[in-house]
């Protein structure tokens, strides 16, 4: 027995180290100490390739280099482990209840067809985490997932196929860098962006039971299509944003900073506290879905870019404020401006109320329109008006 295996164990300093070249981690030859490390020993693996043929735990690891093989689960079981450089391949890595693992150094970190399941913490501060064909990370009920890079990293699905990030427990990203989410996040738990932007490019879905909250300063982005099973599971003051892709979104939105300047909302939703929608469509495959701008909420339509809501109901019972693009609808596409609502129409260029897939197109005014843009507006569907329809300036054309 060695010296360093009697003293304790810190970070960054292994009691044994991988002397093999190719082999199996259940041999004791292929390790310095002479033996399989224990669960009280932090192994260092800096080359070559280590094949895990047995279910087995260890206390921790040190990787910086070479290659953890599968085909069976490795359990860490301290609070020491680390990883800065090399890869895992097949099998599965398991971080225990109270264990943890740091994800460091801007190498990349490739886990192609391998499972990494947190049931402890994983502290993230560099590097890419590529996967591809089976590869996932889960993070189950009870772990944490701390994501603290402070420049821009993917979850890169480098290998292709599939990728899932599972996220049951918590995810929290206090770093001010961009992540961008390659993998399919499927999200039953707590997502909190705390600081910096969380890019969801690889699609995927939250349950009833997950939630995303984006502090201010903060941002979300939906770059892919993804679901979201209740709206009011959006939370926190900072900003929201679906710049491509499809959202499906149901429920209520109480986000008070969500921007549309791309991509396709589907669903139906109600918001209570504003949205911004700048580009993009709200197209319906049928008529059915709606989307209800609550009392005291404004919903702000604005660029030059076309909004188009195909089959789908607009109902405002708070305030619009329509400043440019045509509103492009038929098929059952409605409009309709409540009692006690207002529709403020201020554009300064020529737009349509355009009739573009034909059909039914009904805008129905029992509240008041303002138009007080100078420019014409000319209403392709059908006005059905019960409120008063004020026009302080330009032409409005019927």
């Amino acid at each position: 027995m060695t010296l360093a295996w009697l003293l304790p164990l810190r970070a960054g300093s292994s009691s044994t180290n991988w002397i093999g070249v190719s082999g199996s981690w259940n041999q004791g030859p292929n390790w310095s100490g002479g033996a399989v490390p224990s669960n009280t020993d932090l192994a260092g693996i800096f080359s070559g390739t280590v094949s895990v043929d047995a279910a087995g735990s260890v206390g921790g690891i040190l990787l910086s280099g070479g290659q953890i093989a599968g085909p069976s689960a490795l359990t860490l079981l301290g609070t020491a482990s680390e990883w800065t450089q090399g890869s895992l391949t097949g099998g599965e890595l398991v971080i225990s209840s109270g264990a943890q693992l740091l994800i460091s150094g801007p190498s990349v970190k490739d886990f192609r067809q391998h499972q990494i399941t947190n049931q402890g913490t994983i502290n993230w501060t560099g590097g890419e985490l590529r996967s591809g064909d089976g590869g996932t990370i889960t993070n189950q009920a009870g772990a944490t997932f701390n994501d603290a890079t402070t420049a821009n990293y993917y979850f890169s699905n480098y290998y292709s196929g599939v990728y899932d990030f599972v996220n049951q427990g918590t995810y929290n990203k206090t770093g001010t860098s961009t992540t961008s989410v390659y993998a399919k996040l499927v999200n039953s738990g707590a997502m909190n962006i705390q600081a910096g932007e969380l890019q969801l490019s690889g699609g995927g879905q939250t349950d009833a039971t997950g939630s995303f909250n984006v502090s201010s300063g903060a941002k979300l982005m939906f770059v892919a299509d993804y679901s979201v099973a209740d709206a009011s599971d959006l939370l926190g003051s900072g900003a929201y944003q679906l710049y491509s892709g499809t959202l499906t979104l149901d429920g209520t939105l109480n986000s008070s900073a969500f921007t549309q300047t791309g991509g396709r909302l589907l669903g139906t939703q109600t918001f209570t506290a504003g949205y911004t929608w700048q580009g993009g469509n709200w197209v319906a495959d049928a008529t059915g879905p709606s989307t209800t701008n609550a009392a005291g909420s404004t919903l702000t339509i604005s660029t030059a870019s076309t909004h188009d809501f195909k089959s789908r109901a607009i109902v405002n019972q708070g305030t619009i404020n329509w400043t440019g693009g045509e509103l492009r609808s038929g098929l059952g596409g409605t409009i309709t401006n409540q009692a006690g609502a207002t529709f403020n129409d201020a554009t300064t260029a020529n737009y349509y109320f355009s009739n573009y897939y034909g059909g039914v197109y009904d805008f129905v005014n029992a509240g008041t329109y303002n138009k007080t843009g100078t420019s014409t507006t000319s209403v392709y569907a059908k006005l059905v008006n019960s409120g008063a329809m004020n026009i302080q300036a330009g032409e409005l054309q019927l």
